[in-house]
């Protein structure tokens, strides 16, 4: 990708170019020193203003961090997104896709075709919910880019998930778009087809149709994605080599300086509720040049870190590089304050959850 920068954004922000395990799971560790992120407008207001904070709770009518079911959003990797959940409240409450077509409208949220993004009821609508009989991923991308309507599931066992959905498009439409449109414009692989199916659609014969690597990237990065925000080359590799110990805990100063690990992927984002030792993330390494100080996202301009983000999913497709093997695995309980068993080294020598790099 040559030496130059290929977006900009705030100061120091240029883009560079270039098995659930058994046991008693991952401890709480709940965290309050990240900023807070924007917090939606009141029906009726205008559209937000970068950085601009509207009060907690909202529509949603609950206290920014709480939910009725014990979903804490204070811990590490779902604070960034906890205003935001706060207004559209409980995924049991069909109203939260209402709410997060307003919050939708009032930031200008578009596909890459230009079409105003909403939240709608599949059912109400008459559309299927992607994975639903008759109905494809690629129909499912299809009509976002092309009308703008995330179809949801707006009560039962996937609202909690669509709703999770929601929040990552309300936080980063870009880079949602720009998966959006990679999907519609993959190659095909020899096993793949482009004709509607989707990747477990049954094929005639009995098996699978692939989706081709392609999209397999960005499925994985859609649904468990993380974003290594990263100034320091020298972590990154040590992240590409699966150097645990040395990356998380050696280099642990060095690592709260120079990178910020944000989570975009809205499966992982939905685990983390209830995470587990061998929660895994895949990692998608956005270079820059430098990092503003303070913790996770704080003094980061969110729409311009937005567009690094979909800058670098464009970059990497346009290069034909956009593979599974480029998003690295990160057990996410390694990262430092996320679970207070890793202020010792000795938590990272369990090889089934940091497993190293296959020789």
């Amino acid at each position: 990708m040559g030496g130059d920068a290929v977006a900009s954004g705030a100061a120091g922000l240029a883009i560079l170019p270039d098995s659930r395990l058994p046991g008693s799971g991952w401890r709480e560790s709940p965290v309050t020193s990240c900023a807070s992120p924007a917090v939606p407008p009141e029906p009726g207001a205008g559209p937000p203003q970068a950085g601009l904070a509207s009060p907690a709770g909202g529509p949603g009518r609950r206290p920014e961090g709480a939910s009725t079911d014990g979903r804490d959003w204070r811990r590490p990797g779902l604070a960034p997104y906890a205003a935001d959940a706060a207004y559209l409240g409980e995924a049991t409450d069909p109203g939260w896709l209402e709410r997060a077509s307003r919050l939708a409208h009032a930031r200008g949220l578009r596909s890459r075709a230009g079409r105003p993004i909403r939240f709608v009821a599949a059912s109400a609508i008459g559309l299927p919910v992607t994975g639903s009989p008759g109905h494809s991923a690629i129909d499912y991308e299809r009509r976002i880019l092309d009308s703008g309507r995330v179809s949801c599931r707006p009560g039962g066992a996937g609202a909690w998930h669509d709703l999770h959905n929601a929040l990552v498009w309300l936080r980063w439409p870009q880079l949602k778009a720009a998966l959006n449109f990679a999907h519609l414009h993959a190659p095909a692989d020899r096993d793949a087809r482009m004709d509607g199916s989707s990747a477990d659609d049954p094929s005639p014969a009995g098996g699978r149709r692939g989706r081709g690597r392609r999209r397999d990237a960005l499925t994985l990065l859609d649904e468990n994605g993380l974003l290594w925000i990263s100034a320091a080359p020298d972590l990154d590799h040590r992240l590409r080599m699966r150097d645990w110990a040395g990356l998380l805990f050696d280099r642990r100063a060095a690592l709260a300086a120079s990178v910020r690990p944000l989570v975009v992927g809205h499966g992982l984002l939905e685990k983390l509720h209830r995470p587990y030792p061998a929660l895994t993330a895949k990692t998608l390494v956005v270079p820059v040049a430098a990092l503003p100080a303070g913790p996770l996202a704080a003094g980061i301009d969110q729409p311009r870190l937005d567009a690094l983000a979909a800058a670098q999913v464009d970059s990497l497709v346009v290069a034909d590089r956009l593979t599974p093997d480029v998003l690295g695995p990160l057990p996410v309980a390694g990262l430092p304050g996320w679970d207070p068993g890793n202020a010792n080294r000795s938590y990272y020598d369990d090889t089934r959850v940091f497993r190293p790099l296959a020789v």
